[in-house]
């Protein structure tokens, strides 16, 4: 599944090799704006995508492309993976950070290579609620008459 999302670069880390094979990862974070709400999500680089990352700085407003990525792997553990396999600049500053939207377009074939770690959710704060207010004696009901009720 191909997505797309406008936001600032918060964070990058560095390469690293996974195994005997010289397999490398790098991850960073990107963070977007939902609603009134800071979301920070991270995204990982596979193989030679590892460079993409080098051309931008943190605070920079980029435009990520990935792919997501699932799997069970035991018990009732499920991995997700967004990969990304290419990256822009925003066009001009002027783009606005919007949520990930479906697009249309078939990733390479390093992008369908998927590395897993489990990590704990983040904690979400949950949108303020209002109250309604708490009735006063002026909403209680009429009981100068009859009534529908049989008791």
């Amino acid at each position: 599944m191909a997505l797309e999302v406008i936001g600032k670069l918060h964070k990058k880390f560095a390469t690293v090799s996974k195994g005997s094979t010289a397999f490398q990862t790098r991850e960073f974070v990107l963070e977007i704006m939902d609603g009134n709400y800071q979301q920070l999500i991270k995204f990982q680089l596979l193989k030679d995508a590892c460079a993409l990352l080098d051309k931008f700085n943190e605070q920079d407003e980029i435009k990520v492309e990935f792919n997501l990525r699932g799997r069970w792997w035991k018990d009732d553990i499920y991995l997700t993976n967004l990969n990304c396999w290419r990256m822009d600049k925003a066009n001009g500053g002027d783009a606005k950070p919007v949520a990930p939207t479906t697009k249309a377009a078939t990733a390479p074939a390093a992008a369908t290579h998927t590395t897993h770690t489990h990590h704990a959710p983040l904690p979400q704060t949950p949108p303020p609620t209002v109250k309604p207010p708490l009735p006063t004696a002026a909403d209680a009901p009429n009981m100068d008459g009859d009534d529908d009720l049989p008791f």
